[in-house]
């Protein structure tokens, strides 16, 4: 047994004389494997309850960011209400489908935790052999573990800048048809509410044109099937509307 006596570690002197002498026996009677196999099933159990500790650090930011989004809602006066709620969804998926991965690895690495404080009263040696295979601790998993563990923060981040620049973009829309709704150029319920049959449709193909589609039919007629505006998309995708106007206020169809 060599042991370095000029080490800034001593051993530990207890209240009861014979646990004192208990740990020097053990003490006295450890080899330098006996010794250094402790050593490394301790740093082997240390690093994966660090893991398994940065994982739940982890799996508790997803979860709090997914009880905030949760809370979230849309804005039901805006036109984009619709939009506002998938993204919110988007987000509680994206949030969601993470956590359930994180608290995956976190518990395998709790469980290999585990399995290595049962070894810990075991013989040490055998594990540590030149011939010992490495893989029958389940230590393997470890290095992978924690190249997870960087992506899923990186992943974590993503998701929630992608949110704040939908936000912000749906934000803009939202200003600039509120801005444009102010304007002459615009429609509003009343307007429709006083409007003729054929100028409902005239007014339908005008706002299909505005955003950005060729209209090749602007109001029905005799046998028309139903089809009283006809449009294409720019990508040659054909539109075709039906058009109901009734009354009163605005119960209107498209």
């Amino acid at each position: 047994m060599h042991l370095n006596w000029k080490t800034g570690v001593a051993l530990p002197v207890h209240r009861d004389g014979e646990m004192t002498a208990a740990v020097q026996e053990k003490v006295s009677a450890a080899t330098d494997d006996d010794l250094l196999a402790s050593l490394l099933h301790f740093l082997e159990g240390r690093v994966a309850l660090s893991l398994y500790r940065d994982f739940d650090d982890l799996l508790f930011v997803l979860r709090r960011e997914e009880s905030h989004a949760e809370k979230l809602v849309g804005d039901d006066d805006s036109h984009l209400c619709f939009e506002y709620r998938q993204a919110n969804y988007r987000l509680q998926r994206d949030l969601r489908t993470e956590a359930v991965e994180a608290e995956r690895i976190r518990d395998e690495a709790g469980g290999l935790w585990h399995s290595l404080r049962e070894a810990t009263t075991k013989d040490l040696n055998h594990r540590y052999r030149p011939a010992a295979d490495p893989a029958e601790s389940g230590l393997e998993a470890i290095g992978p573990q924690m190249r997870a563990l960087d992506a899923m923060w990186g992943r974590l981040i993503d998701i929630l800048w992608q949110y704040r620049d939908e936000m912000h973009d749906l934000a803009l829309k939202d200003a600039e048809f509120r801005a444009f709704a102010a304007t002459s150029a615009s429609i509003d319920l009343e307007q429709f509410d006083g409007m003729a049959p054929l100028e409902f449709e005239q007014a339908v193909a005008d706002l299909v044109q505005r955003d950005g589609h060729t209209v090749s039919q602007r109001h029905g007629g005799a046998r028309d099937l139903g089809a009283d505006v006809i449009a294409s998309t720019p990508d040659g995708c054909k539109i075709v509307f039906q058009c109901k106007h009734r009354r009163p206020r605005g119960r209107i169809q498209l």
